[in-house]
C-alpha cells in the first residue's frame, strides 16, 4: 500500500514536471516564432519604403497577390507577417500600453460590415479611375499615412476589420484556409489574455467562459499565443 501511493506520489510528481518542461519549451517556440515575425516585417517595411522612394511602388501589388494565393491556404499571414501598415501599428500600440491611453471606440453606425464594402469599393473604383485616366497616384503610401492617423485615434481593430481595403479582401479569401490558429478547448481556461492581445477582433468569449479564434479575422500575428498563460493556443488544421 505504502509504496503504492509512493510510486503515485513520483509519478504525479514527474507527470506535472514534464507538463511545465513541454510548457517552457512551447513558450519558448512562440517566442522565437515572434522575433521571426518581427524581423520579417521589418524587411518588408523596408521594401516597401525602397519600392515608394524609387516610384515603383506598383510592385507591390505583386507581393500582394501572393499574399492572397498563400491565404487561401494559411490565412491572412499577409496582414500580420509582410503589411507595413501592421507594422508600423506596432509601436504606436506598445507606446498607448506603456502610457495607459486608450483610444476611441468609434460609434456603433461605423462598426457595421458595410463600412468595409464601402472603403474596398472606394478603393477599386479609385485604382479603375487611375488605370482609365492613366493616371499615377501614391495610393499605398496614402493609405499608410491614413492608418497612422486611424490608430493614433481609434481603436485598431477597427482599421483592420472596417476600414483597410487589404484586410477586406484577405478576410473573404482566407476563409477556405486549411492551417489556422486555434484555441484547446481542453487547454483553455478562460483568462481572456488572448482576446487583450489580439489586435483585431478574431477572438471571441463563448458561453463557457472560454475562448475561439474567428480564422478568416486572424492575422496569424502570433500575438494571442504569446500572451496565453496555459498554452492553449496553436497553429492547426482547420
Amino acid at each position: 500500500m505504502g509504496r503504492s501511493y509512493l510510486f503515485q506520489s513520483f509519478s504525479s510528481i514527474w507527470g506535472e514536471k514534464d507538463k511545465t518542461v513541454s510548457m517552457e519549451r512551447m513558450k519558448e517556440k512562440i517566442k522565437q516564432k515572434r522575433k521571426l515575425r518581427m524581423a520579417v516585417n521589418l524587411a518588408f517595411l523596408l521594401l516597401f519604403l525602397a519600392l515608394s522612394l524609387t516610384g515603383k511602388i506598383q510592385f507591390w501589388f505583386i507581393l500582394f497577390l501572393v499574399g492572397v494565393l498563400a491565404s487561401f491556404k494559411v490565412g491572412r499571414v499577409y496582414c500580420g507577417w509582410i503589411c507595413p501598415m501592421y507594422t508600423l501599428a506596432r509601436p504606436v500600440a506598445w507606446l498607448y500600453r506603456r502610457i495607459g491611453l486608450r483610444r476611441i471606440s468609434p460609434p456603433a453606425f461605423l462598426q457595421g460590415q458595410w463600412l468595409r464594402y464601402v472603403f474596398l469599393a472606394a478603393f477599386l473604383g479609385l485604382m479603375v479611375w487611375q488605370r482609365v485616366r492613366g493616371v499615377q497616384l501614391p495610393v499605398l503610401p496614402a493609405l499608410t499615412a491614413l492608418l497612422l492617423l486611424f490608430v493614433l485615434l481609434f481603436e485598431e481593430k477597427w482599421w483592420h476589420g472596417r476600414v483597410c481595403p487589404f484586410g477586406t479582401i484577405l478576410d473573404l479569401s482566407s476563409r477556405p484556409a486549411t492551417k489556422a490558429l486555434q484555441v484547446s478547448p481542453e487547454k483553455c481556461q478562460g483568462h481572456g489574455d488572448c482576446q487583450k492581445a489580439c489586435p483585431t477582433d478574431a477572438i471571441v468569449e463563448l458561453d463557457s467562459g472560454k475562448r475561439s479564434i474567428i480564422s478568416h479575422r486572424c492575422l496569424r500575428c502570433m500575438n494571442c499565443a504569446a500572451a496565453c498563460p496555459v498554452g492553449a493556443i496553436g497553429m492547426k488544421r482547420a
